[in-house]
């Protein structure tokens, strides 16, 4: 028998043993079974989101369109209820505005504002009703001639100012007129001496509604029944009326103002002259209702280089305004100007002279205000000048380039002239003015025009003995798209009324 062989055989079944177990070498086995997998990640949730809707009614045509939070924009067309494309998660904010609206219907919304809570929102109510013209007689305490801008409170009270007659001093008077009154209530009866104003143009409430502010173009301790003039407050809860400050108190002081000033950004009043200042062309000033400190910013210094006469103010950022003039410029036609304010002084540019010929269009002239729309652009019209010389509605650029004129009066019962004060923009988009002259009574009208220049009259003044020929009554827009103002002659007595388009 053979030992060793059977030796041999033996160690190598054992090898093939222990490599068959994993005891060790490289070849043959298998290695341990593995682990089974585990349960797969489940996904991240998406969070739940909820549509912002809600009903529309009174309307059955084209032009209204609404905003969500500013961005999200839905066209309605007919009543009904509506839905915003863009869903919103839970505790997310929501606002709804109206963004544009047909010319002939006010459209409001209820309900619009909130938070999401873990639902959808269908509660937003989008009402829209046919826009009318009402008014209301100035003379019923003894005024005459509504001059400036009108003032209405958030519990729609209306304040205004007329330029005379009032039978006690016949410098004019501060007024009230209640919602749905037809007589207005007397609050002051200017005195039109060296100790109080005289000739009152306009109003501005503060924006608390506490406060009212205006200034009268005459009297106070250096004026006269033809110089001068104050800037005044009148509180509305008790009633007091102060005089802030006497204009002309220095050669180099700014007199006549013809407009109120208005409440910029950092809490002060920014308001005009027309005239007074170095050269007699009119400042800017600045007014601290805090503190009670009046400072000149501004002398303007007429023809050729500057503008002469400025009128009313537009904020655009902290320290930059924008105006128009009256005269002045380089055909001494008036100007837009852009005013920057740094500390106690401003730098006035001149962005635009009329009075020359812009391509084959003879410009307007005398500018009394402009309004900054959505497309960035400046919008006003002139008082004259134009193909008819009843004045234009011009827009341009805020660094003066790209001046364009839109459309020149041609009076007229379809057309209307001679627009005597700013312009402002509605909640539908449009550039809503007036004018003295033109219409189905030639006493002036209401007028809007979008931004590519399609103009249309709202309203004619002076039929049927309603109020005419609205002069300096620049025209005060409500967030809703109520519109307010006033008439110099016409109305009962032909003493001037005060109205309302919404």
């Amino acid at each position: 028998m053979n030992t060793s062989r059977i030796l041999a055989c033996a160690v190598a079944a054992a090898a093939l043993s222990l490599g068959g177990c994993g005891g060790g070498g490289s070849g043959g086995g298998s290695g341990p079974t593995p682990k089974p997998p585990g349960p797969p990640t489940p996904p991240t949730p998406t969070p739940l989101q909820y549509s912002i809707g809600g009903t529309a009614t009174g309307i059955s045509g084209p032009g209204l369109s609404l905003l969500d939070n500013g961005g999200d924009l839905l066209s309605i067309s007919a009543a009904g209820p509506f839905v915003f494309p863009t869903l919103l998660s839970a505790g997310a904010a929501y606002d709804v505005t109206v963004s544009t609206a047909p010319p002939t219907l006010a459209c409001t919304a209820t309900g619009a504002s909130g938070t999401v809570a873990k639902a959808n929102v269908g509660n937003v109510a989008v009402a829209c009703k046919a826009r009318t013209f009402t008014e209301a007689a100035a003379n019923s305490a003894g005024g005459n001639s509504v001059s400036g801008q009108v003032a209405v409170a958030a519990d729609g009270t209306i304040y205004f100012a007329t330029w005379s007659n009032v039978a006690s001093t016949g410098s004019g008077g501060l007024y009230s007129l209640a919602p749905g009154a037809s007589t207005a209530t007397l609050l002051h009866a200017f005195g039109g001496s060296t100790s109080d104003g005289g000739n009152p143009d306009g109003v501005e409430l503060s924006p608390d509604g506490s406060t009212l502010y205006g200034v009268t173009s005459h009297w106070g301790t250096h004026g006269t029944a033809n110089a001068g003039g104050t800037l005044y407050s009148y509180s509305v809860a008790t009633g007091t009326y102060t005089v802030l400050v006497n204009f002309g108190a220095t050669p180099s002081d700014g007199q006549i103002p013809f407009v109120p000033p208005i409440f910029g950004s950092d809490g002060m009043l920014y308001g005009t002259t027309s005239a007074g200042g170095t050269g007699g062309f009119g400042t800017a000033y600045r007014y601290d209702p805090a503190t009670g400190t009046y400072t000149d910013l501004y002398q303007f210094g007429g023809q050729p280089a500057d503008g002469a006469a400025p009128f009313a103010l537009i904020q655009d950022g902290p320290g930059v305004f924008y105006g128009a003039s009256n005269s002045g410029g380089q055909n001494n036609a008036g100007t837009v100007f852009k005013l920057t304010v740094s500390g106690n002084t401003a730098t006035d540019t001149v962005l635009h002279s009329f009075g020359g010929t812009i391509g084959s269009q003879t410009d307007g002239s005398s500018s009394y205000g402009v309004v900054k729309a959505t497309d960035g652009r400046l919008y006003g019209a002139t008082f004259s000048g134009g193909s008819n010389n009843l004045g234009v509605i011009y827009s341009l650029n805020t660094d003066g380039s790209g001046y364009t004129i839109l459309h020149s009066f041609a009076g007229g019962t379809l057309d209307g002239g001679n627009s005597w004060g700013g312009v402002v923009q509605g909640t539908d988009g449009k550039i809503y003015g007036l004018t003295m002259i033109g219409g189905s009574a030639n006493t002036g009208t209401l007028w809007d025009m979008d931004l590519s220049g399609t103009f249309g009259i709202r309203h004619s003044f002076g039929a049927n003995g309603q109020g005419s020929a609205p002069q300096n009554c620049p025209i005060t827009m409500l967030p809703d798209g109520r519109i307010y103002g006033g008439t110099g002659p016409g109305g009962p007595g032909n003493n001037g009324t005060v109205w309302s388009y919404q």
